[in-house]
């Protein structure tokens, strides 16, 4: 099992942004994804499990589509998510869909992104954070900065924290514009939804 130690923050001005993610940082793609959330029979059981279609794109074009399903058992800490995460590649979404629906799993929201991936690379052995520049469709541009452990040592979650918290800083981005919600919570109250999607 991994740990997602994850953060995302309100984005004012994305074409400063990106321009200091491409002179800092090293390009690894740009990409559209299409999340769709599935809602557990058993509030409990699940509190989020997401089928994203993931494509780069390449001089326009979209291509290489992977189709990934994720797990996600989360917390939140101080608007940083810490997330213990499973995922699996399906190559007949369809097919998966309806054992969700025979398990009496339900729709939820949709979620539409587009953007690009850059990476941090550390010193000492560390793992290299991931940053993502993306607009998510309905609720304008963030920034995503991520870290995924093999350990769940408390120690060195903390020391994750900080890292990404101090990558932010060095992308002028101050902790006032973390977004504590997650993004289905905000999607549901872009939609004029009521309730707790508590997903991804």
């Amino acid at each position: 099992m991994s740990t997602e130690i994850e953060l995302k923050a309100h984005v004012h001005d994305s074409e400063s942004l990106k321009k200091i993610l491409f002179s800092s940082g090293i390009f690894e793609r740009a990409y559209k994804k299409e999340d769709s959330y599935w809602i557990s029979p058993r509030e409990k059981l699940l509190n989020g499990l997401r089928i994203r279609k993931d494509r780069e794109i390449e001089d326009g074009i979209l291509k290489n589509e992977r189709i990934i399903v994720t797990y996600k058992a989360k917390r939140l800490e101080k608007g940083i998510e810490i997330n213990d995460e499973q995922e699996f590649s399906i190559d007949n979404t369809g097919a998966f869909e309806e054992l969700l629906r025979r398990l009496g799993f339900t729709p939820g929201i949709k979620k539409r992104k587009e953007g690009w991936a850059f990476s941090f690379p550390a010193s000492g052995g560390k793992i290299p954070v991931t940053a993502e520049l993306s607009e998510v469709k309905g609720l304008g541009w963030f920034i995503e900065l991520e870290i995924v452990e093999d350990s769940e040592n408390r120690e060195i979650i903390e020391a994750d924290k900080k890292r990404l918290l101090s990558l932010l800083k060095s992308l002028g981005i101050g902790e006032e514009q973390i977004e504590k919600r997650y993004y289905t919570d905000m999607l549901m109250e872009y939609n004029g939804e009521s309730g707790s999607a508590n997903q991804l």
